[in-house]
C-alpha cells in the first residue's frame, strides 16, 4: 500500500533532474534545488573531518532521502550522520528515527527551509543535532536539545573560524573546524 510520501516520490522518479541537483519534499512541494561548487567544498571538508573522528566506515550520507512521518516531508539533507545500524526502508529510503545528525548549508534558495521550516520538523521528530552552515553570512548555527512542538532549546551561533563541538546519542563527540570553510 502506498502512502501519500510515496506518490510523491515516485512523481520526483519520472521527473528528469539535472546533475548537481536535489530533490526534497517540504510541506508537500516537491522542491529541486541546485548544488554550488562552495556547498560541494564544504560537504567534502564536512565529511572529511567527521570521517577522520567517526571512522571511515561511519554511516554518513548526502542528499539521501530521509522520511518524515505523515505526507509533507522528505527531506534530503546535504549531510546526515545516521545511526551505524541504519537501513533504508521497502521504498529505499532513511526513516528519520535513524538520524543522530544534520548538517544543511544554506544557499540563496534554500535560507528559509533550511532556518525557518526544517528547524520545526527537525525538533518535532527528536532530530538530537542539527547544524546550518551558512558560507553566504559565514556563520554556523548549531542546534541541540530538541523539544517537541517546542523547537530546539540550545541554539548556538558561530562564526568560520570557531569550532562546532557536539555530542551524538551514543556519546561520540565531534568537533568541526570551520576554519577553512569557504564562503559565497
Amino acid at each position: 500500500m502506498s502512502t501519500a510520501i510515496d506518490d510523491l516520490w515516485a512523481t520526483v522518479g519520472e521527473m528528469f533532474i539535472p546533475e548537481g541537483y536535489r530533490v526534497e519534499i517540504i510541506e508537500g512541494n516537491i522542491v529541486v534545488s541546485p548544488q554550488s561548487e562552495v556547498q560541494s567544498r564544504l560537504m567534502r571538508i564536512i565529511v572529511r573531518q567527521l570521517e577522520d573522528q567517526l571512522g571511515h566506515d561511519a554511516n554518513i550520507t548526502l542528499d539521501v532521502p530521509v522520511d518524515f512521518p505523515g505526507y509533507r516531508n522528505g527531506y534530503a539533507p546535504d549531510l546526515a550522520v545516521m545511526a551505524q545500524d541504519a537501513r533504508v526502508n521497502a521504498s529505499g529510503r532513511y526513516e528519520w528515527a535513524d538520524v543522530d545528525a544534520v548538517i544543511e548549508i544554506v544557499s540563496a534558495s534554500s535560507v528559509d527551509n533550511d532556518y525557518l521550516t526544517k528547524p520545526k520538523t527537525y525538533a518535532k521528530y527528536s532530530i538530537p543535532v542539527y547544524l546550518i552552515v551558512d558560507p553566504l553570512k559565514g556563520t554556523c548555527r548549531l542546534l541541540t536539545d530538541p523539544v517537541h512542538g517546542k523547537g530546539y532549546q540550545k541554539q548556538l551561533p558561530l562564526e568560520f573560524g570557531d569550532p562546532v563541538t557536539f555530542m551524538l546519542p551514543d556519546g561520540r563527540e565531534v568537533s568541526l573546524e570551520t576554519e577553512r570553510f569557504p564562503r559565497n
